[in-house]
């Protein structure tokens, strides 16, 4: 396997990890979202005398702004229907509920569509690509052009109930997944936002990994011969031949060498006196910004929430700024550290 496998392969993994619908809430301030649910069969659109959007108070000089989480279900009926294909893996556990949705869609305060912001649910069309016997590594973006364009015909003007009930059925039996569908009662979830009129908003991907493209491209330039020393790194298999095990007693001397004064970084983050870092969170330091503060690489610091990483992660933060400030210094001439044609970040 190649490493521009490997990232694809990883892209395939990411495709299953689809975000959650936002939960309903009450709204308890005029700036907030206003998050609400409505029928699949007989929707009521946010712009519409009769939605109970129209109730909501709204600031002084905003305007809705809409966005659409479409047929939302729950995800674990399809993470069921890829076991009966797939089969379990070893550890198995129960898949939770998650409220995900066929596709989401940004709408004006006017019920006008926002041209090409309709995103599918990658998820949903792998499962529809597994049943159907399909490639499902790739045609995801193929797919969505044409869902666009359709949308783009099916939506025009004033979107109405009945458009959205049109198109949500005709991406379900494009994916073949009216049985699947009719197996659970779906709904569509508007997250209505007060924005200025002028106001363009720049929402990522409300459905999707984040990551999607980014994989594809470093894929794709690996292919091309195209990479860097941290991701070289982060493909090698590990073979734990440097591995120090620090609850070893055996160990003790070289994380001592580890944690002198001399290794420890020439700036810290600022703190409290009694709110340093603990041994483990200075070792990690320690090591991350003698091993890389001259060369180029990675290092990975894995621990559960609230054991310190960010916190480690400033210092580290603060050893950069301070390296750097001392390299600017120690220049006869402040602009020698620019290039004529612009600054070169190393």
């Amino acid at each position: 396997m190649t490493p521009a496998d490997i990232v694809r392969y990883w892209r395939s993994v990411e495709l299953l990890q689809p975000q959650a619908a936002p939960k309903l809430k009450k709204r308890d301030k005029p700036y907030q979202s206003f998050i609400h649910d409505t029928p699949v069969a007989t929707p009521v659109m946010p712009w519409d005398k009769a939605s109970i959007v129209a109730k909501e108070p709204l600031p002084v000089g905003k305007v809705w702004s809409h966005l659409l989480f479409a047929h939302c279900y729950d995800f674990k009926y399809a993470v069921k229907a890829l076991e009966a294909v797939f089969g379990a893996d070893q550890g198995y556990k129960e898949p939770k509920s998650q409220v995900v949705a066929l596709y989401a869609l940004k709408l004006t305060h006017t019920g006008v569509m926002v041209a090409d912001s309709l995103v599918l649910s990658t998820a949903t069309w792998l499962l529809a690509r597994v049943r159907a016997g399909e490639d499902w590594t790739r045609s995801f973006d193929e797919t969505q052009d044409k869902v666009r364009a359709v949308a783009a015909e099916h939506l025009s003007g004033v979107v109405t109930s009945d458009k959205i009930f049109r198109l949500t059925n005709w991406i379900i039996t494009y994916f073949g997944l009216r049985d699947f569908f009719a197996e659970q009662t779906g709904f569509h979830r508007f997250r209505s936002k007060p924005i200025k009129p002028s106001q363009v908003e720049t929402d990522d991907d409300p459905l999707n990994s984040f990551i999607l493209d980014d994989l594809a491209d470093v894929a794709d330039n690996l292919e091309r011969g195209i990479s860097s020393a941290p991701l070289n790194a982060y493909l090698t298999p590990h073979t734990g031949s440097d591995r120090v095990d620090v609850s070893d007693v055996g160990s003790s001397r070289y994380l001592l060498d580890q944690l002198a004064p001399a290794r420890y970084p020439r700036g810290c983050w600022p703190t409290k006196a009694d709110q340093g870092l603990v041994h483990s969170q200075q070792l990690a330091v320690n090591h991350i910004v003698g091993s890389l503060s001259a060369s180029k690489g990675q290092r990975a610091v894995n621990g559960p929430p609230g054991t310190g990483k960010t916190t480690l992660l400033r210092d580290i933060i603060a050893s950069v700024v301070t390296g750097r400030a001392d390299a600017l210094a120690s220049l006869p001439r402040a602009k020698d550290a620019f290039e004529e044609k612009g600054v070169r970040a190393e």
